[in-house]
């Protein structure tokens, strides 16, 4: 991202927090467009590949971005289920630039060797890490993570890349793992807790998993992230 555009995102994101701030009229900053509810993965806490299999064609995309950026959207994520399953994400995230957004893209990057170009014109590239393979691989399925840090490792020293890791039984033990390959490799690191309840979700948090030690999770990755090490939040 160049100067200038990081300019403009930061006078934006002031206007619509402090259009909130003083109670006054919506200044919409973010969004995020579900491209597909397809993916070639099955999380065992996501539904997204059980969703609706019906997508919207570019023509009906195309307005959808104008419909966004006459509302002052600045920054488009794009997501899914996996983007990369379509053909023409190349053409989407082009349709998204035109309309001047910065565009993000949430992908599992398992695709990324085969097809590279579906993610080259993508600002920023949000990905899932939660651990070593056998821990990524029990909540995400066989073969989850084949190919992901190499595709990483391509990535991240040529635009800004986030991996997410999901907080489960699985996962929590591997901070310091996830840490060092985000230092090794140049990328940083979001954690987040495991939603439950809502239409898109699946499963229950375990219940090894108490209050009691998710508070003392929380606390020591805060304690990371003020000594420096690569946590974005």
């Amino acid at each position: 991202m160049q100067l200038g555009e990081k300019v403009r995102l930061g006078y934006a994101f002031g206007a619509s927090l402090l259009s909130w701030l003083v109670d006054g009229p919506p200044r919409p900053f973010s969004a995020t467009f579900a491209v597909t509810n397809r993916c070639n993965l099955r999380c065992s806490y996501c539904s997204c590949p059980m969703i609706d299999r019906g997508q919207l064609d570019l023509d009906q995309i195309g307005l959808l971005f104008e419909r966004l950026a006459r509302s002052g959207i600045q920054r488009l994520g794009l997501a899914g289920g996996e983007p990369a399953v379509r053909t023409d994400l190349p053409e989407i995230i082009a349709l998204a630039k035109a309309r001047g957004f910065v565009v993000t893209v949430n992908s599992n990057l398992t695709l990324h060797h085969r097809h590279p170009e579906r993610l080259a014109d993508a600002d920023v590239l949000y990905t899932s890490l939660d651990g070593p393979p056998d821990a990524h691989e029990a909540a995400r399925g066989d073969g989850a993570q084949d190919g992901v840090l190499a595709a990483i490792a391509d990535i991240a020293p040529r635009k800004p890349l986030i991996a997410i890791c999901v907080v489960t039984e699985h996962s929590i033990g591997h901070v310091d793992w996830l840490l060092d390959q985000a230092e090794r490799l140049g990328f940083r690191m979001h954690f987040q807790p495991q939603c439950t309840d809502t239409e898109i979700v699946r499963g229950s948090v375990s219940p090894t998993l108490t209050g009691e030690r998710l508070r003392a999770f929380w606390q020591s990755l805060l304690e990371r992230k003020r000594a420096g090490r690569p946590i974005v939040s």
